[in-house]
C-alpha cells in the first residue's frame, strides 16, 4: 500500500504518448483531418478499436463527428479521447461515458508495478469500462503500458482493474 502523498506524485506526473505512425494510422489521419478540419495528436490502432487522441480544447468539435465516423468505419470500434497531460486525468479520457466513484492505487513492492483499481457504482458503468469479454480493459492495459510514457516509472507496469462498489 502507498500513502497519500506518493499516489499524489504518480497520479499527477506528466505522461506522452509515443509517437509512432504507420501507414494504417497515416491513413486515418488524414481522414481525420478531411472530414473534422482536426490533426489528431495521435491515433492508436489495436484490435479493432480506433483510438483519436485530440487537443482539449479541439474534444467537443471533434466528438461531434463520432456517429458520421462510426458509420463509415463500420469495422472499427471508433473512440475520440482526449489528450491530457497527467496519469489521472488520462486514465479518465479514457473513460468517458462512465461515472468512476473511486480510484485506488496499489504499488507490488516486489515486482514495482502499478495497479490502478477504478472503483464504479452501478454495474452498467463497470460493464462499458470493461468491455465485451474484456476487450476494452485489456486494449487500454495495452496502451498505457506499451503506448504512454511515464518520466517516473519507466520500468513499471500499469495495471488497470475495474470493480463494483457496494454501498
Amino acid at each position: 500500500m502507498m500513502s497519500i502523498l506518493n499516489n499524489a506524485v504518480i497520479f499527477s506526473q506528466i505522461v506522452s504518448f509515443k509517437k509512432k505512425f504507420h501507414n494504417e494510422e497515416l491513413c486515418y489521419l488524414g481522414y481525420f483531418f478531411k472530414l473534422t478540419q482536426i490533426e489528431p495528436v495521435n491515433i492508436i490502432i489495436q484490435d479493432n478499436f480506433v483510438f483519436f487522441l485530440v487537443k482539449s480544447e479541439e474534444y467537443h468539435i471533434a466528438k461531434a463527428f463520432l456517429k458520421r465516423i462510426r458509420r463509415q468505419l463500420k469495422h472499427y470500434k471508433v473512440l475520440v479521447i482526449r489528450e491530457e497531460m497527467t496519469l489521472l486525468r488520462m486514465i479518465f479520457s479514457f473513460f468517458p461515458d462512465t461515472y468512476i466513484h473511486d480510484i485506488q492505487l496499489v504499488r507490488d513492492l516486489i515486482s514495482k508495478n502499478i495497479v490502478i483499481t477504478l472503483f464504479f457504482i452501478l454495474d452498467l458503468d463497470r460493464s462499458i469500462a470493461v468491455g465485451n469479454k474484456g476487450r476494452y480493459i485489456n486494449i487500454i492495459n495495452y496502451i498505457f503500458n506499451n503506448a504512454l510514457n511515464f518520466p517516473l516509472n519507466s520500468k513499471s507496469k500499469i495495471k488497470i482493474q475495474c470493480k463494483r462498489l457496494f454501498l
